[in-house]
C-alpha cells in the first residue's frame, strides 16, 4: 500500500473521475493472445472531440509498460517499470511529449521522470525525479518522494514536492519545497477512515474521508476538505456524500451530493457481449431552472 493509495476506495466513489456528467464517450477495448491490452476512446466535451489510443503490456525483456497513451490533442504519454536487480526495488519511468500546439495549452508540460519503488513487509516508499518540470515559469527538476508504514489496522505516510534549479539551462529559480502532506488511516475489512493535513505547520489544510462496504451490494462514503485561507474556521470547505448500489447482476447506481446541493447520478447497465452503457446527470437543486448536465458512455469489449 502506497501513500497515494491511502484513500483510493473513497476516491473511486467520489473523486474527480467518479462522474463525467458533461461528456459523451465511446470506448472499445480488447486483449491480444500475448496479453497486450488495447483501448480506443472517443470523447466529446464542451464542443470538442478527443480520441485516445491506450495500450499496456509486459515486454519479454521484463519491462512492464503500464500506460501508453496516444491522444489526438498532440500528446503522448508512456509509463513503464522494471525490476532493478535489488530485492524489493523496481525502477519506474514516466514520459510525456507533445506538439508545440499542445504545449501552448494551460498546464500542459512535457515530462521525463525516473524513479524507484520499494516495498518490504509493512513499509513502502517511492521517489522520482522529473527533469523537465516547471514551477511557474521556471525550469526545474522536481523531486517527489513518498512513504507509507502499516501497523495492524493503522497506516501512516506522507509525500513532498521539492524543486531544484534545472541543470539544463533556462530560468531555474531557487530550491524550494512547494508541497508536503501527511496522512493517517484506520482500515478494517469493510471501513476506511483517512485524515490528511496539507503543509502541516504552515497552511494546515485539513481533509478527511470515510468509506464503508455496508453490504455486498451497497457501499457509501463521505469526504471533507478545506482550502487555504486565514484561520481554519474562516476557510471555505467542500463536503461530498455518496453511495453506490448494485441493483442486480447487470445494473449499478451511483449517487453523490455536495455542500452546495449539486447532485450527480450515474447508472451503469451491462449489455450482451460484455458491453456496458453509462448514463449520467448533474442537477443543481438550488437552481432547478438551470439546464442539467448529461453524460453518456458506451464501452464495448471485443
Amino acid at each position: 500500500m502506497s501513500y497515494s493509495d491511502m484513500d483510493k476506495k473513497v476516491d473511486g466513489l467520489l473523486g474527480k473521475k467518479a462522474f463525467a456528467t458533461n461528456e459523451k464517450s465511446f470506448t472499445m477495448s480488447s486483449k491480444t493472445n500475448n496479453g497486450m491490452a488495447l483501448k480506443a476512446t472517443t470523447s466529446m466535451k464542451g464542443g470538442s472531440t478527443t480520441c485516445k489510443l491506450n495500450s499496456k503490456f509486459k515486454h519479454s525483456s521484463g519491462v512492464n509498460f503500464s500506460k501508453i497513451d496516444i491522444v489526438s490533442d498532440g500528446s503522448v504519454k508512456v509509463e513503464a517499470n522494471c525490476a532493478s536487480g535489488v530485492d524489493n526495488v523496481n525502477i519506474t519511468s514516466a514520459f510525456t511529449m507533445g506538439t508545440a500546439k499542445w504545449l501552448a495549452g494551460k498546464k500542459n508540460n512535457e515530462k521525463a521522470a525516473i524513479g524507484f519503488e520499494f516495498a518490504q513487509g509493512d513499509m513502502s516508499a517511492s521517489a522520482d525525479f522529473d527533469f523537465l518540470a516547471k514551477n511557474g515559469d521556471n525550469d526545474v527538476v522536481c523531486f517527489t518522494p513518498e512513504f507509507c508504514y502499516t501497523m495492524d489496522n493503522f497506516q501512516f505516510g506522507g509525500d513532498a514536492e521539492v524543486n531544484f534549479p534545472s541543470p539544463f539551462g533556462g530560468e531555474g529559480g531557487a530550491t524550494s519545497m512547494d508541497d508536503y502532506n501527511v496522512g493517517l488511516a484506520y482500515k478494517t475489512s469493510d471501513t476506511d477512515m483517512v485524515l490528511q493535513v496539507g503543509q502541516p505547520g504552515k497552511d494546515n489544510m485539513l481533509s478527511a474521508s470515510i468509506f464503508n462496504n455496508a453490504s455486498s451490494d451497497t457501499k457509501w462514503g463521505a469526504t471533507f476538505s478545506q482550502g487555504k485561507g486565514g484561520s481554519i474556521k474562516e476557510r471555505a470547505f467542500n463536503v461530498k456524500v455518496g453511495a453506490q448500489f448494485q441493483n442486480n447482476a447487470d445494473m449499478s447506481t451511483k449517487i453523490q451530493i455536495d455542500q452546495n446541493a449539486v447532485g450527480s447520478f450515474k447508472l451503469t447497465q451491462a449489455l450482451n457481449g460484455g458491453a456496458s452503457l453509462t448514463l449520467q446527470t448533474e442537477i443543481d437543486f438550488n437552481n432547478l431552472q438551470s439546464d442539467a448536465k448529461f453524460g453518456l458512455g458506451f464501452d464495448m469489449k471485443l
